[in-house]
């Protein structure tokens, strides 16, 4: 997250030769959660750099992760 409050992609440059990786974020565009949700479940290509954007997410029974390099 930037100074302004708005979420910004990481990348991680490791070595030089390899494409560097690339996180999303959640809670940003890419994966949103809804704060009403009771199920919050993320089945897909992204890498999350960590598990976070659950602060308001008081509803939350449920939270799968699943295929994703966390």
């Amino acid at each position: 997250m930037n100074e302004d409050g708005e979420w910004e992609e990481y990348v991680e440059e490791e070595e030089a030769d390899k494409p560097p990786i690339a996180y999303t974020y959640m809670g940003s565009e890419g994966l949103p959660i809804d704060a009403d949700d009771e199920v919050v479940d993320f089945c897909m290509q992204y890498r999350i750099p960590k598990i976070e954007g659950l602060e308001e997410c008081h509803n939350l029974k449920k939270l799968g992760l699943r295929k994703n390099l966390v």
